[in-house]
């Protein structure tokens, strides 16, 4: 569920644009954007928005809920089509749907790729009715270290942090203000139009803390994509079979 937030940390804005820079560090983490809008549902699969990597599961207690559900469930009614959770947090949601739709001259319909707007998606919900600062987080766990992590992101708040656990250890962190650095600032504006397919990288982690402030907007998300990383012995095999192909190029 989105609301407007202050944000709680300060953001070095980078004069690139998404297409000059996709790539940018973030302390020792990577983080890659691969695309924004409706281009960025083309990378994920949406039969599979909730499913999670082979050994990842919710940690005990963590403040997870996948939408829509029978709560909040999809409204048909008069000026609400196909809005998941009475038109206040639908996948990726940035603004009233009729608005938004009208703003970009488009139809609801076509705001993003065929079944979109029904599209389960996890969401970490924004505390209410508590001190500023308290966050609801959800860890999800890996069972084995993993290097690379990928999601869609929806309507990045200000305030939503994702950190990278190794142990009892944070080995990194983003905030959703820090997509401002890639110099893309329609970023959270547009259902459907607010997605962000984004990756990370440059850490071993076992486990990642999803969290959403109070006073903040929810955090909402799909598609978590962390590989198994291959044998060291697989990937010299690998490396091996490459330089004996190119070998064979040459001599042809």
């Amino acid at each position: 569920m989105k609301f407007l937030s202050i944000p709680v940390i300060a953001v070095a804005l980078g004069g690139a644009s998404l297409a000059e820079a996709s790539s940018l560090p973030f302390g020792a983490l990577t983080v890659t954007v691969s695309a924004v809008g409706s281009e960025a549902w083309g990378k994920v699969d949406l039969s599979a928005s909730t499913a999670l990597p082979d050994g990842a599961a919710w940690e005990a207690g963590a403040a997870i809920t996948e939408l829509p559900t029978a709560e909040f469930g999809i409204d048909n009614g008069p000026g609400r089509d196909l809005d998941p959770c009475r038109f206040a947090c639908s996948p990726f949601y940035g603004g009233i749907y009729e608005v938004e739709a009208t703003y970009l001259g488009k139809d609801v319909a076509d705001l993003g790729p065929l079944g979109w707007e029904t599209t389960p998606f996890w969401t970490v919900f924004a505390p209410t009715d508590v001190p500023l600062g308290t966050r609801n987080e959800a860890v999800l766990t890996f069972g084995s270290t993993r290097s690379v992590l990928s999601l869609l992101w929806g309507s990045p708040d200000n305030d939503n942090l994702v950190e990278f656990l190794l142990g009892d250890a944070v080995v990194g962190t983003f905030w959703g203000a820090e997509f401002l650095s890639f110099g893309d600032l329609d970023i959270v504006k547009h259902p459907g139009q607010g997605a962000v397919h984004v990756s990370f990288s440059g850490v071993d982690f076992d486990a990642v803390r999803f969290s959403a402030y109070m006073g903040g907007g929810s955090f909402e998300f799909s598609n978590v994509v962390a590989p198994v990383p291959l044998p060291a012995g697989a990937l010299l095999l690998l490396t091996g079979l490459g330089a004996l192909a190119a070998a064979r190029r040459v001599r042809g």
